[in-house]
């Protein structure tokens, strides 16, 4: 075999091998955390009762707790839930901070915390509340974690729509995704075979 034809079997078997490299799914990312949250209203607990005379109201934060979600290189993903609960038809107002905290513990340990602000009131049947956080984003080592909140902040829905419950919505984004070890396994062996079969076949024509 010549050298054309050798360069041409060694392209016809390259590109295929550059294609089915670039099709390769990027790595994907396992990402760990767990949330908690806590109302200033409380002293700092997961829950918090707000009074107006006779009435009141109660807001619970149910966390998330060792969630591992695949970022690769981002996803959706809860950061928890408040429940309103109340039996009042008079509007019970709501205020303080709450602070969201994250802690992550893959791909590694970091944790931080993010602080909204409650206002408005709530009743039984309607809801004027919100929880709007001064910052919107978290970076934990390459890991970001960014709540999908409305621009007003999270609307606080009364016990009649959804059993009170609103989610805290984020998206969390890997900042350096590297390529899964896989594809270096794959792509190696894969050039290592051509390379090998372009030589046999180049010492049988000599």
């Amino acid at each position: 075999m010549n050298n054309g034809k050798l360069g041409g079997l060694s392209l016809k078997l390259v590109v295929p091998a550059i294609a089915f490299a670039m099709a390769l799914p990027a790595h994907g990312t396992m990402v760990t955390y767990s949330t908690t949250g806590s109302f200033s209203a409380s002293g700092g607990g997961s829950s918090a009762v707000f009074t107006l005379g006779a009435n009141n109201a109660t807001l619970s934060f149910n966390g998330v707790t060792n969630a591992t979600v695949n970022a690769s290189p981002m996803t959706f993903a809860s950061a928890g839930s408040i429940q309103v609960q109340t039996a009042s038809t008079t509007g019970v107002p709501l205020g303080g901070t709450f602070t969201l905290g994250i802690s992550q513990t893959a791909p590694s340990s970091n944790s931080g915390s993010l602080l909204g602000n409650l206002t408005g009131t709530v009743t039984f049947s309607s809801s004027s509340g919100d929880l709007e956080f001064t910052s919107t984003a978290l970076t934990l080592g390459d890991v970001t974690y960014t709540l999908l909140a409305p621009g007003g902040g999270y609307e606080l829905v009364p016990p009649t729509t959804n059993n009170g419950v609103t989610t805290l919505e984020m998206m969390l984004a890997v900042n350096n995704p590297v390529p899964e070890p896989t594809f270096f396994a794959l792509t190696g062996f894969g050039f290592a075979g051509m390379g090998l079969l372009v030589f046999r076949r180049f010492r049988k024509s000599v």
